[in-house]
């Protein structure tokens, strides 16, 4: 199964759009996860999805209070997933290939460098939805850092935000899965393919 994950800090731009279009050709993903959309999936271009042989409906972290920043969409020709679990950081899905969860966080203090020190608060509900889900971080490989604030010298800070994360079920139908980071290019974070 290949998936792809990417903070796109917005979807609705021509060049992420131009982005995620060669990366669904050249990968072929059966999942694709994005981060930070910026806009409400009832909003956004069935048929673009259509044309990148994706199904139209977005599975997301609704609230009532705000834009979903979390989307997870599939093949047309893949039964649907069912949502499992949801915060403002983490969707997880239950699919044939066992669950799928998607997150935008950081875990631990020494998985970036420069800047301030994240929030306990945030990185002790990330360990908790990791835990309480039997999740583990997939082996990866190329960049450890898969954001960098585009800053140079003393004003530069890069962390680790997005990962991969499978359960023993995934484990055991894909051994030897894994993922690698790709150049961040129209965004300040890499994309992940797996």
């Amino acid at each position: 199964m290949r998936c792809i994950f990417w903070n796109v800090r917005g979807i609705s731009n021509d060049e992420t759009k131009s982005r995620l279009a060669k990366l669904v050709k050249k990968w072929e993903p059966d999942i694709i996860g994005i981060a930070e959309p910026k806009i409400d999936p009832s909003s956004f271009s069935t048929s673009y999805l259509r044309s990148l042989g994706l199904y139209t409906q977005i599975v997301h972290n609704s609230n009532d209070n705000m834009v979903p920043n979390l989307w997870l969409l599939w093949k047309n020709d893949l039964l649907a997933p069912t949502l499992h679990s949801q915060s403002s950081q983490h969707i997880t899905v239950e699919s044939p290939n066992g669950l799928i969860t998607i997150i935008h966080s950081s875990s631990v203090p020494t998985e970036k460098e420069g800047g301030r020190t994240p929030l306990s608060v945030a990185m002790s509900d990330f360990r908790d939805m990791v835990s309480s889900n039997q999740l583990m971080e997939a082996p990866h490989s190329r960049f450890e850092f898969t954001w960098w604030n585009k800053q140079m010298g003393v004003d530069k800070v890069v962390r680790k935000l997005d990962r991969a994360f499978v359960n023993n079920e995934w484990n055991l139908l894909h051994p030897g899965w894994r993922y690698r980071a790709l150049s961040k290019l129209c965004s300040d974070h890499s994309p992940l393919v797996g």
